[in-house]
């Protein structure tokens, strides 16, 4: 099993999704904290896969870029506005690997972490190529 990170400053928000990921009973370990800086004190010691974050917090490109570089195998997941939807291109470039909005059920966000898990398990398109070379189609 897998463990979760949630990182949202609003403890209210913050609590509703960890109670609502840990009530689906399909990861090892929900956490939380309230900040980018404190993702360091969770993702090693309980071995997190995921971390999803809010979208104010995904603004600090230069945090969120030390914690892909320092957590490399950690899936992200992004949680927008009700109506707003980034696209996937961008998403990539951020280094995040799947959105869901803040109202979103539990099921779904729960669908979402997993798909951030299967997505961090894939390597880049060039590397595929590399790897796979004229035996893999696109």
């Amino acid at each position: 099993m897998n463990s979760v990170l949630i990182v949202d400053p609003d403890p209210v928000s913050r609590l509703r999704l960890e109670s609502g990921l840990s009530e689906s009973n399909q990861f090892s370990g929900v956490f939380s904290c309230g900040s980018l800086s404190e993702v360091d004190r969770f993702v090693p010691v309980y071995k997190v896969s995921v971390i999803v974050l809010v979208q104010q917090l995904a603004s600090d490109q230069a945090a969120l870029d030390c914690i892909t570089q320092a957590y490399p195998g950690v899936g992200l997941v992004l949680l927008t506005d009700e109506k707003q939807h980034i696209d996937e291109a961008l998403l990539s470039a951020l280094g995040i690997h799947a959105q869901t909005s803040t109202t979103a059920s539990p099921l779904e966000l729960m669908v979402t972490v997993a798909k951030a898990m299967v997505c961090r398990l894939k390597p880049p398109k060039r590397m595929r190529k590399t790897l796979f070379g004229r035996f893999m189609k696109d």
